[in-house]
């Protein structure tokens, strides 16, 4: 069975909340873990590194990461190189300028493939997603899943996507998404304002064959750049 078994960044159980699908040639994490980078066990770390148990496959090539925070009450995310150097031990990048933060979350929504192997996604097809009903300020959205029993990748863009003021609900409907369970993924967005913490971004719903953002979107994400897209790995 997998679990979390230590870390070297001063983590608490209760700050850890990772779920894991494991094979003999994926290792798929989905959840989230609070770092506080006032810990002296943080300070001290090059690199965050999770001790594990259950883990089939021996290392893996290097994945992406999440990592999100609230600045200045914006939320913002960056990505992270993470890599699983050993069946037990995943080893994440510590990004030296999220130490401002008090706290920060690492979010994983990614999948871990052996080094050395070549991957074959058996029975992995894509279905494609559009969304219709959009207002004139909501261009360009599309899309694929890739459905299993077990888990699905899903990835989503837009040409433009605004609305006339923040804080407006959105709902749109996603042909192919009808046989999704309702997920939350991260809209992230780009405006020059954040570029020293990396990007904004804002919760999401989709599935049910709706996307839905209830609180809108923030003045900082109608001020950035029109192109805004979510992605990640999702177990079921």
């Amino acid at each position: 069975m997998f679990a979390i078994t230590g870390n070297n960044f001063g983590a608490a159980a209760s700050a850890i909340n990772v779920n894991a699908l494991v094979s003999i040639s994926t290792l798929i994490l989905n959840g989230s873990i609070e770092v506080d980078t006032t810990d002296p066990e943080y300070q001290e770390a090059e690199s965050l590194e999770l001790d594990l148990e259950g883990v089939e496959i021996p290392n893996s090539a290097p994945s992406a990461v999440l990592l999100t925070a609230v600045s200045n009450g914006v939320k913002v995310a960056t990505i992270a190189k993470s890599q699983l150097v050993s069946q037990d031990k995943l080893q994440i990048e510590k990004v030296a300028a999220w130490d401002k933060f008090a706290n920060y979350r690492i979010v994983f929504q990614c999948i871990y493939f052996p080094r050395g192997r070549q991957f074959t996604a058996n029975k992995l097809y894509p279905t494609s997603l559009s969304a219709s009903n959009t207002p004139a300020s909501i261009t360009g959205g599309s899309g694929q899943l890739y459905l299993r029993d077990e888990y699905f990748y899903i990835f989503m863009r837009f040409y433009t996507f605004s609305t006339e003021n923040a804080g407006t609900p959105i709902e749109l409907t996603i042909t192919g998404a009808n046989n999704l369970e309702e997920t939350t993924v991260l809209l992230i967005y780009n405006n020059t304002a954040l570029e020293s913490d990396g990007s904004g971004y804002v919760e999401a719903t989709i599935g049910n064959g709706k996307l839905t953002i209830p609180n809108g979107l923030p003045q900082e994400a109608l001020d950035g750049e029109d192109f805004k897209f979510f992605k990640g790995v999702f177990i079921r």
